[in-house]
């Protein structure tokens, strides 16, 4: 949770930065960056109280995939 809300923020400051200063060509992949690490580590979070296994229910490991696709994709 910490991770998630630590990078919101980021994401805020660096979408308000590049607002601000029109400095988009610059730093416009930092935002991007910033707000597919929220997400992947919101998925992670909410994936983490979704975990029992049930060969009918495939919404888990997508939860799975996604966080860490989300994650991953941005360095």
């Amino acid at each position: 949770m910490f991770f998630a809300v630590a990078y919101a923020i980021s994401a805020i400051f660096h979408i308000w930065q590049a607002f601000r200063y029109k400095a988009w060509k610059l730093i416009g992949l930092h935002p991007l960056c910033a707000v597919l690490f929220t997400t992947g580590y919101a998925l992670r979070e909410y994936g983490s109280f979704n975990y029992l296994y049930d060969p009918t229910n495939i919404l888990p490991l997508i939860i799975f995939i996604l966080s860490q696709v989300f994650i991953y994709v941005c360095p």
